[in-house]
Formats: C-alpha cells, sequence, structure tokens
C-alpha cells in the first residue's frame, strides 16, 4: 500500500472569474437599488394623487351638502311665509297636496315635518314605487 498525500491547493481565482463576479454583483446591485427607487417614487407619486382627488371629492362634496343645506333652509323660510297652512293647531286640508306637489318638484325632499307648540307634529312622506 502506497500512501498518497494529498496536496492541498488553495483556490486562486482567475482574472475571467473576478470579472464576472464584480459584473454580476454590480448588475444585480443596480438593478436593486433601481427597483426599489422606482417602488419608492411610484408609491410617493401615488400616495400625492390619492390626496389630490379624494380633496377634490371632499371640496365637491362639502359644495354639494351646503346647496342642500341652503335650499332646505330657503324652503323652509318660504313654507314658514305663509301662515294660512295652519288654523288652531290644525293643518288644512290644502296642505297636504301642496306639500305632494313640493316634494315632487324636489326629489331631494323625502319627508316635511311641521311641528307645534304642544309637541304635536305634522309629517308628510313621498313614498316612491318603482
Amino acid at each position: 500500500m502506497t500512501t498518497q498525500k494529498h496536496k492541498r491547493r488553495r483556490f486562486r481565482p482567475t482574472i475571467r472569474l473576478t470579472v464576472v463576479t464584480i459584473f454580476v454583483l454590480a448588475t444585480v446591485l443596480t438593478a436593486a437599488l433601481a427597483v426599489g427607487l422606482q417602488y419608492y417614487f411610484s408609491r410617493n407619486m401615488a400616495t400625492k394623487e390619492a390626496i389630490s382627488r379624494f380633496d377634490g371629492l371632499a371640496a365637491g362634496a362639502g359644495d354639494f351638502i351646503k346647496g342642500i343645506d341652503s335650499q332646505a333652509t330657503q324652503t323652509t323660510r318660504l313654507l314658514a311665509s305663509y301662515p294660512g297652512l295652519v288654523k288652531n293647531q290644525w293643518v288644512r286640508p290644502q296642505v297636504r297636496s301642496l306639500f305632494a306637489e313640493f316634494m315632487s318638484a324636489n326629489p331631494m325632499f323625502y319627508s316635511i315635518y311641521l311641528g307645534f307648540d304642544n309637541n304635536d307634529f305634522y309629517e308628510l312622506h313621498l313614498f316612491v314605487i318603482s
């Protein structure tokens, strides 16, 4: 039996392996940096756009609600200026048709209430059957 001595060879990279490894690492690092920056700036831009759209939507909704409130206030003042609607804490029969016609012309209003000093109230609902 012969004993063979194994020489331990130390690993020595070649120039070709070194260049290819550096090229791959640089490419991976550049790609990772580019994807990261793209994600960050895209997310930032999308967030700003969403906030801008929601602000516009909120402003439009606020204006719409202010318009409804203004219309309701004007309607209340208009109806309050007719003292003949109520006589001795009783609602006249013509009032029902007047209120129904008003609500049919203004679809934002689905009911009208008249309150009295003795805590009674008169209520008229507009029911629409589809």
